[in-house]
């Protein structure tokens, strides 16, 4: 994925975010702002228990107003329970927290409806009649302004919390915007340092090339001049022929620098062909000088991969050749490899010293070894060859193991 798409990808998580969080917010304020407006509900039981009472009072002039009242005085009740939609007005189902003190309301209420429907007993009883109404009037009163406080305070409840959800979205906003700007802040940083390793390998590659290709022609004079010596000297003393030795050992050193540094250079185009996995390790194995000391295991299962032979020999015949350093007179390299669902695993490892770990991050990187004659580009161009060819490259320790995974096509 380029810079700009993975840009692209955090910014649009952050929108989904603030989105996601704004219509959670405006969701809850709505639904209790409904429930709200049943508070002014509640109140209109008061005005119309109190209409009822005076219509009452006033039964002979008003007598038709009085069953309208309580019609809608019950209706009223009802809606604060059931909620529903109301002069273009939403009022939320009546929560079940609030139940028992609707239950009182609408008990309260049914006795005061009661007590209005005896009114068309006798004369002489009218008097207690209107003083039982308008007492069971006062009681559905008291039981609605009741019903009123206990809304308003389960609402301010439901404000507190609304309050602290606010708090945790605006910490979890916050939170996520820092870690997205970590993530972006890696990422620039990630694509300046491997712009900057490219620079560096394009650097060392012009100039290694040209220091090894001046350095070719008079390490082939040197060997052969040798070469020479050794075939006219004919009777050499030990101490002229460890000389011989040591210049010859000297040269196949600068020999093998000079190849790794030529091979790190290369920008060959890949020459992807079908191969069988045991050709490749046998040529890398006859490419090294082994002692007879160190045994060199072989998988028993053979592959074929499509990758460029010569670049691949290259990789395996340099971690040989790190295998055998680290092990030194005596030891064991063991090579296996595993056909996995679309790839092909392959594991070098080797009964050596092993490697620090405080160097396991830094062996890939070009320049960094832990040899004295090492160039420190070895590992680098093998991790360059196997990331050409789509695979990975990596190591574990205790004992060293190399692990390559390339892909089969």
């Amino acid at each position: 994925m380029k810079v700009k798409q993975k840009i692209a990808s955090i910014v649009m998580v952050q929108i989904i975010l603030i989105i996601v969080s704004f219509l959670v917010l405006v969701y809850i304020e709505t639904e209790w702002l409904d429930l709200g407006n049943s508070i002014d509900y509640a109140g209109l039981n008061r005005f119309l228990a109190l209409g009822s009472i005076m219509e009452i009072h006033h039964e002979e002039k008003y007598f038709d107003e009085k069953d309208k009242m309580i019609n809608m005085l019950e209706k009223n009740i009802l809606l604060i329970k059931n909620g529903g939609k109301i002069n273009g007005e939403s009022l939320k189902e009546l929560p079940t927290e609030l139940e028992k003190e609707w239950n009182e309301v609408y008990e309260n209420y049914l006795i005061f409806r009661e007590s209005i429907e005896k009114l068309d007993s006798t004369k002489s009883e009218q008097e207690n009649i209107h003083s039982e109404i308008e007492q069971n009037g006062k009681a559905v009163i008291q039981s609605s302004d009741k019903l009123v406080e206990e809304i308003t305070i389960f609402l301010e409840g439901k404000n507190q919390l609304l309050i602290r959800l606010e708090i945790a979205l605006l910490i979890t906003n916050t939170i996520v915007h820092i870690i997205l700007v970590i993530i972006v802040f890696r990422i620039f940083n990630k694509e300046a340092l491997e712009k900057i390793q490219l620079e560096r390998f394009a650097t060392i590659g012009k100039m290694g090339a040209s220091i090894a290709h001046d350095l070719r022609n008079p390490l082939t004079v040197i060997k052969g001049s040798l070469e020479m010596l050794k075939i006219k000297q004919k009777e050499v003393n030990e101490f002229q022929k460890a000389q011989f030795d040591k210049i010859s050992k000297a040269v196949d050193k600068i020999q093998y620098l000079t190849k790794d540094v030529l091979d790190f250079s290369k920008t060959s185009l890949m020459k992807k062909e079908d191969v069988e996995l045991l050709e490749i390790l046998n040529n890398s194995i006859n490419e090294v000088e082994i002692s007879e000391q160190i045994e060199v295991k072989l998988p028993k299962n053979n592959y074929k991969i499509k990758v460029d032979k010569i670049k691949i020999q290259t990789v395996i015949t340099n971690l040989i050749k790190n295998a055998i350093d680290a092990i030194g007179e005596k030891g064991v390299i063991e090579i296996d490899s595993e056909e996995r669902y679309d790839d092909i695993m392959i594991t070098i490892k080797d009964t050596g010293k092993g490697i620090d770990r405080k160097d396991i991050s830094k062996i890939f990187e070009p320049l960094y070894t832990t040899k004295q004659s090492g160039t420190g580009l070895g590992l680098a161009n093998c991790k360059r060859i196997i990331e050409e060819h789509g695979g990975k490259i990596g190591v574990k320790i205790n004992p060293t193991m190399f692990i390559i995974i390339l892909p089969k096509k």
